[in-house]
């Protein structure tokens, strides 16, 4: 409400009317802030909520995205050190028709499972080695 200037005002009557008028205005808009701030308060309660949520979510997609790159990685290693196993296997198969490397008198030195499993384990990390020279690691 527009107030006069006190010169204006004509009798005292008149001048506890509009203050009563002010008094009132005072408290409504006191009243109004209040449920304002109020509005506000919960409004950014939910913001800080929301922000929280997000926060989780993004630690729990990268936890996710650590998970499912640490399985590609187990994947892969299943992939070279199976293709490597393959590899010496029918190297072995090989040789078991061709003679092994030194003669029969070394048949047996060849065929024992710690040496094949030195040599799986040796051609597993040749074919681990191409693979990061090829990507670039």
């Amino acid at each position: 409400m527009n107030y006069p200037p006190s010169s204006r005002i004509r009798s005292p009557s008149e001048l506890k009317e509009l203050y009563e008028k002010a008094r009132t205005e005072i408290g409504d808009l006191k009243k109004q802030m209040r449920t304002e701030r109020a509005a506000l308060k919960q409004s950014g309660d939910e913001v800080r909520e929301s922000r929280r949520e997000t926060k989780r979510l993004n630690r729990n997609l990268l936890t996710m995205s650590r998970k499912q790159k640490a399985a590609e990685e187990a994947s892969k290693c299943g992939y070279w050190s199976g293709g490597a196993t393959v590899f010496v296997t029918m190297l072995y198969e090989t040789w078991r028709i061709v003679g092994f490397p030194g003669g029969a008198a070394w048949a047996s030195w060849w065929e024992h499972q710690a040496l094949y499993g030195a040599i799986c384990w040796i051609t597993t990390m040749v074919f681990a080695s191409f693979y990061r020279a090829s990507q670039g690691k």
